[in-house]
């Protein structure tokens, strides 16, 4: 994602236009997120409460920017700031909030300074149900506030694997019948040195896995690499926990494109293929 051009709209002491429904007086962070649900405001908002109690509501600019994220993105929040929550719109949330399925469902995020977090999701009318936070959102409002967010058990080791499958499904779907031995499939690996057989291979991964995410998220940050839509502010903004999320959950689950892959490969190659993969983060 790249940083915004121009900052939100600055925020209004007043709240919104009906705020009735906002539990002014209460710093509980679940309390939040259900009445920022049940607004079912069709738009994304940025919710602010400081530690005077003065709220500060701040919408996207240009009016109808569809990414939430952007209201909160490379940016931290004032000092006086106690509580915020980000309100996702009538969109599809679940790009952005883990076990959230389908569209237009309702959702929002609330974190507070002491790093508490909710998330709260429905269709309104419906009632409203709570879940737990993990998501690019969760990250964005904890970033947001100053604080780490959830360490990430997964290395880059699996990001290796899962844009090695990645791009074997695409070039297996683009040219069918191409991919049929292992050297034709070793050379979409990001690490594969011509001649590198399936143990090299997750030599070289396990060697980068080794290395942790603080290389690649600083070498982002610089600008001397670039992965997908992350801009270099991003990457600085973000801590390893939210850098490996961002970049390992744009691509399925491993086992699903494992089982893609048999379709369009030989057997025995999509499991070398896979087991390659599995190995190399054993």
């Amino acid at each position: 994602m790249s940083t915004p051009t121009e900052p939100p709209t600055p925020p209004s002491s007043g709240g919104t236009p009906d705020h009735a429904g906002l539990p002014l007086g209460s710093r509980s962070h679940t309390a939040w997120a259900a009445a920022l649900v049940g607004l079912a405001e069709p738009s994304p908002a940025l919710v602010e409460l400081t530690v005077g109690g003065a709220l500060r509501w701040w919408s996207p600019r240009p009016v109808g920017e569809p990414d939430p994220l952007r209201l909160v993105w490379a940016r931290r929040a004032d000092r006086d700031v106690d509580l915020a929550g980000l309100m996702l719109g009538a969109v599809d949330p679940g790009r952005l909030v883990d076990g959230v399925p389908g569209p237009q469902r309702f959702a929002a995020v609330v974190a507070t300074r002491s790093g508490d977090c909710s998330v709260t999701v429905g269709s309104w009318p419906s009632e409203v149900t709570v879940a737990g936070g993990r998501g690019a959102a969760v990250d964005a409002m904890l970033l947001y506030l100053g604080l780490a967010t959830p360490p990430e058990a997964r290395t880059p080791g699996h990001l290796v694997g899962l844009v090695w499958l990645d791009r074997l499904l695409a070039a297996a779907v683009g040219a069918p019948g191409r991919i049929d031995t292992w050297a034709t499939a070793a050379a979409h690996h990001p690490l594969y040195r011509p001649g590198d057989t399936a143990p090299e291979v997750v030599s070289a991964t396990a060697d980068l896995a080794a290395a942790g995410w603080d290389p690649i998220r600083l070498a982002v940050a610089s600008g001397a690499a670039r992965w997908g839509d992350l801009d270099p502010a991003g990457a600085a903004w973000m801590d390893r926990g939210a850098f490996a999320r961002w970049l390992l959950d744009r691509y399925p689950d491993p086992q699903d494109q494992c089982e893609a892959l048999g379709v369009v490969l030989p057997d025995r190659l999509a499991r070398t293929v896979c087991d390659v993969v599995e190995a190399a983060v054993a």
